[in-house]
């Protein structure tokens, strides 16, 4: 299975070629917590339970907060 990852906080795009079942164990596999980013596959908003298939894109996107 291979994964094509950008990861925002980084600019950096990763290829990640591991059988990896959904976004929840993308992101413990990078170690990045999930509270801490929104996510896309294909260019759609997903939550951290969507299952990954071969050839998925997957943004990694920073949460900003502030006051």
């Amino acid at each position: 299975m291979t994964i094509k990852v950008f990861i925002e906080r980084y600019n950096e795009t990763k290829v990640i070629e591991k059988n990896i079942k959904d976004i929840n164990s993308l992101l413990k596999e990078l170690s990045i917590n999930p509270e801490t980013v929104v996510t896309a596959r294909n260019n759609e908003l997903a939550t951290t339970d969507a299952k990954l298939k071969d050839g998925d894109e997957v943004r990694i996107l920073s949460v900003i907060s502030g006051g």
